[in-house]
């Protein structure tokens, strides 16, 4: 990133508008930023920071109101600069105001190409820091560590000790996630396994008892039961079938008789069974019916009730909606926040009353030097416009003299179609093998990309193809010292004119320059007389009017403020009462049109019903409602009506099959019958016994079984917690304390220190280079490479070391951007410096800049000032006042 143009104001100490020109600033590769202690160097690299990421890290929380000048209120930025992208160079402006009252930001970001800006970013602070971030590719972080490089602390840092250099690399790095959050990490991962392992052990050490010896006792006391199994069933069978046999014939007997008497008392209720299977057949058409009847007028009902709900609900929008109206009537007619505005506009003018009267004198001694500054220039654009008429009568003249020598020809026309030959073939040469030279060495030393380059190209091709055609043209004519003659005459005649003419432009543009300065500066003087008369009206109005008759300033204050309190108060009751009003209406509209939909919902409901009320009693041939109801009051419980005669039937038909079945039933005594049940309940009991040793003995042995499985699972667990939990282990003794973050610092720090070695070596001509082994030390290549300790270096070679860290550190985060370093700040960071150390710095700084690679040092060193061309000047705000920008090109 380049900057190009900066303009803030607001900012800090500057409460007057400033703009710098970094084009111009830049052009010599290196500039300074020179300012006493305080005077507000910092606050230009600060108004960077702002318009790029919308914040300042001087400021509470990086950004609000307290970076605002107590004097204003508002502060603003627009800065623009150019980038490397995938497309070539780009040039973007963004411009970004923070206001006092509530600290809200406004963000606008504009692609600038050639005479077209387009805003990107949709206007949205968050979309515009966004792309930004993208454009520049570094954080707001990353841009203060390489944008700024504080070089006094550098120098610091390569003799610090080594606690404190690998704390400064891990800030910058973000490296503190090696430190102790991995070692909570690892602890708490601990903590997890030793969890789970003793978890595991606890559950294994209520299992002693479960083994494969267990599992396979209880397996063969299983088989031996089911052994026994075979004979039990078959002696169960046997006696089964014997009893089952005899107590059928002995129940058969008493069975038979049972049947005979019941089916007599069956034969005297038939004529009652055939009544209730007539009215169960019509039971289901009454129940239909009533149905119909209770949903009919039940739907009547509810029509009922819901156009009377719909009328209530119609009254109370009316109602809610002439309070609405009333409300908003008397919050128009009240207008609360003009009110508001205007009192704190009537206090912010009466905070700054008591400066105002001084601030009148100092306008007005202003203005008074603004019309002797007018005069002065007035007098020197009527003696510019003077010269200019003059002029232009001389360039009349001299227009008439050329037309006259014109006629004579052209020399060098002459020359090109006349001398020919070898007299002219040398220069031609010459020429054209320069133009081919210039043409080579511009594709070999840069590379082939943008307009600047391609423009460049094309002229030199062009000049080069222009020499080669009359390098092969051949001239005829009159002898060279005829052709040379009359081109000399013709030449010196022309360039008489020439010079004569070259005079006058010079001339009136010196005249011009004049005129358009004085013009200028006339301009600027009536443009600030204009403002100081405004502000001095303006000054002398507010003196006059800001109390408004009122002669106690604390008095009318207090009555200000007592006004918007109660504005404030009475505005919020209208707006909680409007919300209210507005809930209401809305809420009886919605309720009214519910109402009205469920009129209608129940009068189709109430049709349909009717229609099948009328088609119930029809089906079922009931005369009316009535009937159907007078069929549902003799039978309140149908379905025990309807068991009813379905267990007649079914006893009936049960009874006649098993008359038939009881006729050839044999005699059975009941000494038989006792006998067989008593064989057979002996070998019942035997087998069931069996059966319950072999369910008690499946059960623990699919208990042992899946406790077994496990416990082996478990067990398997165990040993992989375990396996983790010594991992864990060893590798907290690892990375103990801060070992493994110590250790990438020492990496990160071996890294820069070999690239910072390149720098050292071209800054000090190839002599030294940096190594890191715990520290900092510096190799001489003028010694057989012997590595010294940096606190032995003199202060020049300390810089220059320190100066190779910082840019090496600078590169390595301005990497993560994927993009070239192209400009940043250097705050040199000393005190004073002595004759030799300004030197120093100056070499050092002219071996870096290129025309890619920008320097701006940052000082208050008197020295560095008056060696320096491009430079900025920074002028503290005096009492009340604003800081003021000087700037040298």
């Amino acid at each position: 990133m380049k900057p190009k143009y900066l303009q803030f104001c607001g900012i800090n100490s500057f409460s007057e508008p400033a703009e710098i020109d970094f084009e111009k600033l830049l052009r010599g590769g290196i500039f300074g930023i020179f300012g006493d202690t305080g005077s507000g160097k910092t606050t230009i690299l600060d108004s960077i920071v702002f318009a790029l990421y919308g914040k300042i890290e001087r400021a509470r929380g990086g950004v609000g109101s307290d970076i605002i000048n107590y004097g204003c209120d508002r502060a603003y930025v627009n800065f623009e600069f150019e980038t490397e992208s995938d497309e070539g160079r780009k040039v973007y402006r963004i411009e970004r105001e923070i206001r006092r009252k509530n600290s809200l930001q406004k963000a606008e970001l504009i692609l600038i190409d050639g005479d077209r800006r387009t805003s990107i970013g949709d206007g949205k602070v968050s979309a515009v820091n966004a792309l930004v971030q993208e454009i520049v590719g570094l954080s707001f972080d990353d841009f203060k560590k390489c944008i700024a490089l504080p070089q006094g602390e550098f120098a610091q840092f390569v003799k610090a000790e080594k606690s404190e250099r690998l704390k400064l690399i891990a800030r910058l790095f973000g490296l503190e996630e090696y430190g102790e959050k991995l070692n909570a990490r690892v602890r708490e991962k601990y903590g997890f396994y030793l969890g789970q392992t003793q978890f595991c052990q606890g559950k294994l050490s209520g299992m002693e008892d479960v083994s494969k010896e267990a599992e396979n006792s209880l397996k063969s006391a299983l088989n031996e039961s089911l052994s026994l199994q075979k004979a039990a069933e078959e002696n169960f069978s046997r006696a089964q079938e014997r009893y089952n046999l005899l107590r059928s014939a002995y129940e058969k007997g008493v069975r038979a008789a049972q049947v005979e008497k019941r089916l007599a008392e069956l034969s005297a209720r038939a004529e009652e069974i055939s009544e209730k299977q007539q009215a169960i057949a019509r039971y289901g058409g009454a129940a239909a019916a009533k149905k119909y009847g209770e949903e009919i007028q039940s739907l009547r009902d509810k029509i009922l009730r819901e156009r009377e709900k719909s009328k209530m609900f119609e009254e109370r929008g009316k109602s809610a909606a002439q309070k609405l109206a009333d409300l908003e009537k008397r919050a128009e007619t009240e207008n609360f926040d003009a009110k508001i505005n205007e009192c704190g506009a009537s206090l912010a003018r009466a905070e700054y009353i008591k400066q105002d009267s001084e601030l009148l004198k100092s306008k007005q001694t202003e203005r008074d030097a603004l019309k002797a500054e007018y005069k002065k220039f007035a007098m020197q654009a009527e003696s510019a416009e003077r010269e200019l008429s003059d002029l232009t009568e001389e360039k009349r003249s001299l227009a008439a003299e050329r037309q006259k020598a014109a006629a004579l020809g052209d020399p060098e026309t002459l020359l090109q179609k006349n001398f020919g030959g070898a007299l002219l073939r040398g220069e031609y040469s010459k020429s054209f093998e320069y133009f081919g030279g210039r043409l080579e060495k511009l594709r070999a030393d840069y590379p082939a990309d943008g307009k600047l380059y391609f423009a460049v190209e094309r002229e030199l091709t062009e000049k080069q193809a222009h020499y080669r055609s009359l390098l092969e043209q051949t001239v005829e004519g009159r002898s060279p010292d005829e052709i040379f003659k009359s081109f000399q005459n013709l030449r010196e005649t022309r360039d008489a004119l020439t010079k004569r003419e070259h005079r006058l432009e010079l001339a009136e543009q010196e005249a011009r320059r004049r005129k358009e300065e004085a013009g200028s500066k006339l301009a600027e003087i009536t443009e600030k007389g204009a403002r100081a008369k405004e502000e001095i009206d303006s000054l002398q109005t507010k003196i006059n009017e800001v109390l408004g008759g009122h002669s106690d300033y604390n008095a009318f204050t207090a009555h200000l403020r007592a006004s918007v309190s109660s504005y404030e108060k009475a505005k919020q009751e209208i707006a909680g009462a409007l919300e209210k009003a507005r809930a209401a209406q809305n809420e009886a509209a919605a309720a009214q049109k519910e109402c009205e939909a469920s009129v209608k919902l129940f009068t189709e409901n109430l049709a349909a019903a009717e229609k099948n009320l009328a088609e119930e009693l029809e089906k079922n041939g009931f005369q009316d409602l009535t009937e159907a109801q007078g069929l549902l009051a003799r039978y309140p419980d149908i379905r025990k009506t309807q068991e009813e005669t379905e267990n007649f039937q079914r006893e009936k038909l049960s009874l006649e099959g098993q008359r038939s079945a009881y006729a050839d039933a044999a005699s059975v005594s009941e000494e038989e019958l006792a006998s067989a049940k008593e064989e057979f309940e002996n070998f019942s009991a035997a087998r069931q016994k069996l059966f319950s040793d072999i369910g008690v003995f499946e059960s623990r042995l699919k208990e042992v079984s899946g406790k077994l499985t496990e416990k082996l699972l478990i067990e398997k667990q165990l040993k992989h917690f375990q396996g983790r939990l010594d991992l864990l282990e060893k590798l907290r003794s690892l990375i103990k304390g801060n070992n493994f973050m110590e250790f990438i610092a020492s990496e990160y720090l071996s890294d820069i220190s070999a690239s910072a070695s390149e720098t050292l070596l071209k800054l000090t001509g190839g002599r030294y280079f940096i190594r890191y082994k715990q520290g900092f030390f510096v190799g001489d290549n003028y010694n057989g490479g012997e590595l010294r300790a940096v606190f032995t270096l003199s202060g020049g070679e300390t810089f220059l070391v320190s100066l190779s860290l910082a840019l090496s550190l600078s590169a390595a985060i301005y990497a993560k951007s994927l993009r070239p370093i192209e400009f940043f700040f250097l705050d040199e960071g000393f005190g004073t410096l002595d004759e030799k150390l300004v030197d120093t710095v100056m070499d050092s700084l002219e071996k870096l800049k290129n025309t890619h690679f920008s320097i701006g040092l940052i000082s208050h060193v008197e020295e560095l000032k008056h060696r320096i061309d491009n430079k900025i000047i920074v002028v503290g705000a005096a009492e009340g006042g604003s800081s003021k920008i000087q700037i040298n090109y």
